[in-house]
């Protein structure tokens, strides 16, 4: 709990600090640093709705910023967190097919396989697991996604094969 709250005393001084620049340097060239920062921040603040406003703003206004790749999965989750599913998930969807890093495929193979688990679609589930497992996730990630396997196994009552995956 003690380290949460030093995390959430960081995000709020950086979104201090960020909102100066933005506020009082608009033509700066750390500019979208800063809206990246606020929006970084805001997401882990739980300020879904401002947090997606500032990724939009990095996106339109800065397309070919170095920051352009990590705020189209940063406001994925946003969405996600605001429950606009639909157009989360087709951000997911073209990050997982595009020429990206395995990191961020992964990460938008994690969404896409958690929501079609939540659905009961478990064998479109498996898929974007199974790529997790076999190709882009770390260690942690691979255990994750093989977890995830064996529970879709046993929630479609394949005992043995929920055991083997186990």
């Amino acid at each position: 709990a003690l380290a949460h709250r030093a995390e959430l005393h960081e995000a709020k001084l950086a979104i201090e600090k960020a909102l100066k620049v933005v506020e009082n340097h608009p033509n700066s060239s750390y500019y979208d640093d800063a809206v990246y920062v606020l929006g970084v921040s805001y997401f882990y603040t739980e300020q879904h709705a401002k947090a997606e406003r500032r990724f939009r703003e990095i996106l339109a206004n800065y397309g070919d910023s170095k920051f352009a790749r990590d705020s189209r999965l940063y406001l994925a989750k946003s969405m996600l967190e605001q429950n606009d599913i639909d157009d989360a998930m087709a951000i997911f969807e073209e990050l997982f097919t595009s020429d990206v890093s395995r990191e961020f495929k992964s990460e938008a193979a994690m969404a896409l396989g958690n929501y079609h688990f939540e659905n009961e679609d478990f064998a479109t589930a498996e898929q974007y697991y199974l790529a997790i497992r076999d190709s882009l996730g770390t260690g942690q990630e691979k255990r994750r996604a093989q977890r995830q396997i064996a529970d879709g196994l046993f929630q479609q009552y394949r005992w043995t094969d929920a055991l083997d995956a186990y």
